[in-house]
């Protein structure tokens, strides 16, 4: 199969963008909060004090009127003159020391959330302890609404400075927004802020392994499927399986924990909206890097989900289709993949995606591999020839012939689709053969091209009335181009010694042929390809018809006749036991008048 593809966006900018997605930009503050410049008033100075003060009391109602002094503040003034003066900290030991108490609880985690509304006051919080106390009110507390719902928008906005996230991680706060999205699975706010929260953790590439090992994945992965209707959901499960599956060990515990099921269904309740398309089809390309992901990815439904996607797409969105067809190519690539993927339209998207983008490198080139996977089983083959497969391939081989990826990948495809007689037929009509060439002629050097346009020419001449219409298009003179620059590769030589053979079979091709050097061609490729069965037998084919009557021969060239037959008598020497060589080669020695050189003599025993 195709697997692997240069061109793969990465996974660099992902973590950058990650507090811009729900918290905003890393400078501002969210609404509610007003921007006024004013001499902070004496409560909000003294908060700390006020609340240290308190707990020394013991006064719990006290301790709740200050947090919740805090939790009320409007102005960044305000906010800041709490936060600078220690108030995370009177926060915290609130919080530690009033455990058991919901009502600290609550007010603690807006007091937290409201401090956190500036993102100058994110790292400071987390070092004064706020961030640890969050993380206990949400372990005591995780099945309350305010608790949960304030607590991990908290955790959200601190985690969005990326070196707050380890810290936060080594306090246990993703087990604790797990435990209160677990309490509260019929929660979509819940769900929502706790899904932002963890895929805020997850900024930090270094906390990615234990957020999974954790069951942060399940947690995301369980509040899509309770809450996959609503987009804010969907699409944060999406960024937050998108960041934690850039980490190589989380991939196949992330599959396990139904992260397949959860992209595919969010892509088809919601593929029309392109961030979220991104992430999921993103996330989906990473899963199916461990190949052990993709046949689960595609039984739970992930190249539905994205063909679905590709649909609801705007008909003009290039980014969309590049991400879906990128998709499909590592879900395609294994090869109990591809009826499935078929069945469920694969082809069709990707032949859309062709048509509508032909004139885009990416799509060309993932197009023509995918389509290459798809084509694996053989019982896909009438429906890829039948969705068009074959058509814009053949497309974009001629839109694209300098591109070297599109050449190899179009003449992977086009071979494998070619095998079928009636369909070689619909691929010459298309202009296979004239696409083939030019790029065989662009990508001379290249020999995975020389090796697969070869063998694309030559499965399309086994056609019965594809020959005339190859030869025009100048496969005789691309199959002599890759025995001059390949002629000591094996393969590559065997396939272009066949299509000289296919094509000298009809007379009208042989002086055409001749004319263009094929015979001391052939001649090369025997003595290079010394003991080689195949390429002898072909050889051997190809100067019989060549050597043959008026159209061909070798005859008037006395010197070039010599090494014809001298090159028979090695072929028939060292492959004496095969009959085609013995065969053809026998008649060329009768047509050019040369005598079987006699079998070396046998050293006597003594």
């Amino acid at each position: 199969m195709w697997s692997g593809h240069p061109l793969l966006p990465g996974s660099a900018a992902v973590a950058a963008t990650t507090a811009r997605v729900i918290v905003g930009t890393s400078t501002g503050v969210s609404t509610g909060v007003r921007a006024v410049h004013m001499p902070p008033p004496a409560e909000v100075v003294s908060a700390a004090a006020t609340i240290h003060t308190a707990i020394a009391a013991r006064d719990n109602s006290a301790v709740v009127a200050a947090l919740q002094t805090v939790g009320n503040l409007q102005s960044i003034d305000d906010i800041n003159a709490a936060a600078g003066a220690g108030t995370g900290a009177a926060v915290a030991a609130a919080v530690h020391a009033w455990g058991d108490d919901v009502e600290v609880a609550r007010a603690g985690c807006r007091a937290v959330r409201r401090m956190a509304t500036v993102s100058e006051n994110w790292v400071l919080l987390v070092r004064e302890g706020a961030g640890q106390a969050v993380v206990a009110a949400l372990r005591a507390h995780g099945g309350d609404e305010v608790v949960a719902r304030t607590g991990c928008r908290a955790l959200n906005v601190m985690a969005a400075a990326v070196e707050n996230c380890v810290p936060l991680v080594d306090n246990g706060a993703h087990i604790a927004v797990a435990a209160a999205m677990a309490a509260r699975r019929d929660d979509v706010g819940t769900a929502l802020f706790g899904c932002n929260a963890l895929y805020c953790l997850a900024g930090a590439a270094e906390a990615r392994v234990p957020l999974v090992r954790d069951g942060a994945g399940g947690a995301v992965t369980a509040a899509m499927r309770a809450h996959g209707g609503d987009l804010a959901v969907a699409r944060a499960g999406c960024v937050a399986l998108r960041l934690l599956a850039t980490a190589a060990d989380n991939w196949v515990p992330l599959v396990r924990d139904g992260a397949g099921a959860a992209l595919a269904a969010a892509l088809r309740a919601h593929g029309g909206d392109q961030e979220l398309m991104y992430y999921g089809c993103r996330a989906l390309s990473a899963l199916s890097a461990a190949e052990e992901n993709i046949v689960p990815l595609v039984r739970d439904g992930a190249g539905g989900g994205v063909v679905a996607a590709m649909a609801a797409s705007a008909v003009d969105d290039l980014p969309a289709v590049r991400l879906g067809c990128y998709s499909l190519f590592h879900l395609s690539s294994s090869p109990d993949t591809g009826v499935p993927l078929v069945r469920d339209g694969a082809v069709g998207a990707v032949v859309a995606a062709m048509r509508a983008f032909g004139s885009d490198g990416d799509v060309a080139r993932v197009g023509c591999a995918t389509l290459f996977n798809l084509g694996a089983p053989a019982v896909n083959r009438d429906a890829l020839m039948r969705d068009g497969a074959g058509e814009v391939t053949v497309a974009a081989l001629g839109a694209h012939r300098d591109d070297n990826l599109v050449a190899r990948a179009a003449c992977y495809t086009l071979y494998r689709l070619g095998e079928a007689p009636e369909d070689a037929e619909v691929l010459v009509r298309a202009g296979a053969g004239g696409a083939l060439v030019a790029a065989m002629a662009a990508h001379a050097a290249d020999i995975e091209v020389a090796r697969t346009g070869s063998s694309a020419l030559y499965v399309l001449l086994l056609a019965p009335d594809c020959g005339p219409r190859l030869a025009a298009d100048g496969a005789g003179a691309a199959a002599l181009g890759v025995l001059a620059s390949h002629v000591t590769d094996m393969v590559a030589a065997r396939k272009a010694t066949g299509v000289l053979a296919m094509l000298a079979a009809v007379p009208a091709h042989r002086a055409q042929l001749v004319a263009g050097g094929a015979i001391p061609a052939l001649l090369a490729a025997l003595a290079e390809q010394v003991g080689d069965d195949l390429l002898a037998q072909t050889c051997c084919i190809a100067l019989d018809f060549l050597v043959a009557g008026p159209d061909g021969g070798a005859g008037s060239d006395a010197h070039l006749s010599a090494r014809v037959t001298d090159a028979i008598n090695v072929a028939l020497r060292l492959h004496a036991r095969d009959d085609i060589i013995s065969k053809y080669g026998r008649r060329v020695l009768a047509r050019l008048g040369g005598k079987e050189a006699a079998p070396a003599a046998s050293t006597p025993s003594t």
